[in-house]
């Protein structure tokens, strides 16, 4: 039922409304495999221009397997604010392109990925450590903004 919800013009409402059900099946069972939901926002290394754009959480998921892990923030924020943070987040090295109506900030090193993502008052920040679900951040986003 609560993926139902992720259709709502107010957006996912919790971990289960960000993913597809095939994306949903290969974080479960993946070797190891356990999700918890801290309260804080997915650690970044553009931390400090998120905080700056003051996000309000919705929820994280933090999702551990034996092959890494991934973390995903779904938070609001003042548009105006998010624009300031996106546009010093090339200095941390991040590329950022437009997607339609949002920015998508992403930067990789090493077995890090990280993507920041924005558009219509809600911020999307993802980082995954070593395990890279196939398209995650853009699979994620798709389903924050399917309206």
């Amino acid at each position: 039922p609560s993926s139902e919800r992720a259709g709502d013009d107010d957006g996912p409402v919790e971990c289960r409304d960000l993913y597809v059900a095939p994306l949903w099946a290969s974080l479960t069972w993946a070797s190891g495999s356990e999700l918890t939901r801290p309260a804080e926002v997915t650690a970044t290394s553009a931390a400090a221009l998120l905080e700056a754009a003051q996000p309000t959480v919705r929820f994280t998921c933090a999702w551990s397997s034996d092959a890494g892990t991934v973390s995903t923030t779904v938070a609001e924020v003042d548009q105006d604010a998010a624009a300031v943070a996106v546009a010093g987040m090339p200095a941390l090295g991040f590329t950022c392109t437009e997607v339609g109506t949002r920015t998508r900030c992403a930067r990789a090193e090493g077995e890090v990925v990280e993507t920041v993502e924005t558009g219509g008052g809600l911020l999307v920040a993802s980082v995954e450590t070593a395990w890279h679900p196939t398209q995650y951040a853009a699979r994620v986003a798709d389903r924050v903004w399917r309206r």
